[in-house]
């Protein structure tokens, strides 16, 4: 995987704090990843492949944030998705 992304760090330095640890639940469990692994991708150790790149597309989106890597696609979510379970 490519090395030194920023596209992701960035993004997540502009979530507002009150959605941050959400958005983080979700991309973890939407993506199907360890904690170690979304941080790598934080940190621009590696990138998601395509499907996952799709999946933080999408949930970027519902929460109101541009896409998040503009040249793959962006899942719809069910609504469902933004249900905080908490």
């Amino acid at each position: 995987m490519k090395k030194n992304d920023k596209r992701f760090r960035d993004f997540l330095s502009h979530v507002d704090k009150s959605l941050y640890f959400e958005i983080r639940r979700q991309i973890i469990e939407r993506c199907e990843i360890s904690f170690s692994c979304y941080y790598k991708w934080r940190d621009g150790a590696s990138t998601p492949n395509a499907n996952r790149k799709s999946y933080i597309n999408g949930i970027a989106v519902k929460f109101g944030y541009d896409a998040v890597y503009p040249n793959s696609p962006i899942f719809e979510l069910e609504p469902s998705i933004l249900v905080n379970h908490a």
